[in-house]
């Protein structure tokens, strides 16, 4: 990727634009950005799974409680096998199977 196309990468500028922001709303509220990017790596994503979790495999601990519920956990794994069966039926609509003469 080259960084004159940020259009190509756009997870990871969003990614940038949440964290700047996150640090802008610190030093105005003169509030420790440390817990503020704590927090943000704590959050857990649509996987159930926090990035700190993705990275290290394991939870970090916070000042904040989180409260985590089985049912969510479940309609989440539900909803990613959907999109997951979804995407290999549109996937072979453009294939073929191969014809192996042996």
């Amino acid at each position: 990727m080259l960084p004159q196309h940020p259009k190509a990468n756009g997870k990871g500028e969003k990614g940038v634009r949440i964290i700047k922001k996150l640090l802008k709303k610190t030093t105005f509220s003169q509030s420790d950005a440390y817990l503020a990017l704590l927090s943000y790596r704590t959050a857990t994503l649509d996987s159930s799974l926090s990035t700190a979790e993705l990275l290290m495999s394991q939870k970090l601990r916070t000042t904040l409680h989180c409260y985590t519920e089985s049912k969510q956990s479940e309609g989440i794994l539900q909803k990613q096998e959907s999109l997951k069966w979804k995407q290999k039926q549109q996937y072979e609509k453009g294939t073929r199977a191969l014809d192996c003469k042996g």
